[in-house]
Parts: C-alpha cells; structure tokens; sequence
C-alpha cells in the first residue's frame, strides 16, 4: 500500500474529476464563464481543506479511536467495491436536468459547497481511503507528505476538468465519459480487492 501510482490511482478514482464533469456540466452548462470559474474555485477549495483536514487529524483518530490499519484497508476495500458495483449496474445516460439555475435559487458559495464539493468532489470512499493510507502511513514522514502532495494534485486535476468541462462536453461527449467511467469502475473493484487482499495478508490469513 505504499507504493504511489498505486496511492494515487485510488485517490484518481475516489475523489478525482471523472465523476465531476458530468455533474459541472449539469449544474452549470448555461451559467457565464464567471459563474462557472467561481463555482470550480470554491468548491476546490473546500474539498482541499477538507481532504487536508482529514488527512492531518486522521493519525490522531486511528490512535484515539484503536482502529489497525488492516481493519481500515478492509473498510476501504468493501466501499470501494460497493461504489464500483453500483456504478456498474447504472446505465442510465447523463442528463442536463438544471437542479439550481445560476442566479435563483443557488449562489456560486452555496452550490461549491453542495453538490459539488460534497459529495461530488468528496466521497465517503474517498475520506476512508485517506484515513486507510495515512494509517498505514504512520511513523513515516515521507509516505504521509507524499500522500498529502497526491491529494493536491487530485484536487488540482479537479479544478482543470472543471474549467474545461464546456470543451470535453462539446469535442469529447458525456457518453464516451460515461463509458470510461464504467472502465474506471471495473479498475476500481480490482483496486478494492487489492486493499482487502493486503489487509488480509497484514492479519496474516493469506501469504
């Protein structure tokens, strides 16, 4: 588990931006360029301070709390695969259904922080899967900066799909997204398998 492209990959899938764009572009497709640069701003933000946050408390909750970090892995494990299954099993197409036209019944402040920063950005999967890594990160300065460098980039990535969602939805579509998004989702259960096969060898049931 403390290997990077594999820390990241995770982060990628969990709270990374191919579940945004479809979201964004509902939410905002015709909003003015302003509106959409604030509301990609703001709920960045917000879901960087609270995926820091997690990640800097999160050594003193597991220490706390006497949670081990396989039993997190596996925790990690069962709701990656839960999420993975159900976006597997859903087909139905991305629609344009404006919930909040701007300027009426939501402020760019307002929809930053939800839908889009929570839970679009930020995951309960995702949240455990930063608890699971910087639980096994324990002890060791370098994994915890570099888990937290991860997690900046991954908001980072967030901020440039936001910006540029009107470009994907007009050259690229929302149905080769939802495609690849069921490709990621297939990657996303093997991952899930992967954290709960290294919990189980952790506890030594397996070698």
């Amino acid at each position: 588990m403390d290997n990077i492209p594999y820390i990241f990959t995770i982060f990628f899938l969990t709270l990374g931006p191919l579940k945004i764009i479809s979201v964004f572009d509902r939410l905002t497709h015709d909003a003015s360029s302003v509106y959409r640069l604030r509301a990609a701003g703001l709920s960045t933000l917000f879901s960087t301070i609270i995926v820091l946050m997690l990640a800097g408390v999160g050594r003193n909750i597991i220490t706390s709390w006497k949670v081990s970090s396989s039993a997190l892995a596996m925790t990690a494990g069962i709701l990656l695969l839960t999420s993975a299954l159900k976006l597997l099993s859903d087909f139905s197409l991305p629609g344009r259904i404006q919930e909040h036209p701007p300027g009426s019944a939501k402020d760019p402040l307002e929809l930053a922080i939800s839908p889009l920063a929570i839970p679009a950005i930020v995951t309960p999967y995702g949240l455990v899967a930063i608890l699971a890594f910087m639980g096994y990160a324990q002890g060791r300065l370098g994994l915890e900066l570099s888990i937290v460098a991860l997690l900046l980039l991954t908001m980072g990535l967030n901020l440039v799909a936001m910006l540029i969602t009107p470009l994907i939805v007009r050259w690229i579509g929302l149905i080769p997204l939802l495609i690849v998004g069921w490709v990621f989702a297939a990657l996303q259960a093997a991952l899930a398998l992967e954290f709960m096969i290294a919990a189980f060898r952790s506890l030594k049931v397996i070698t």
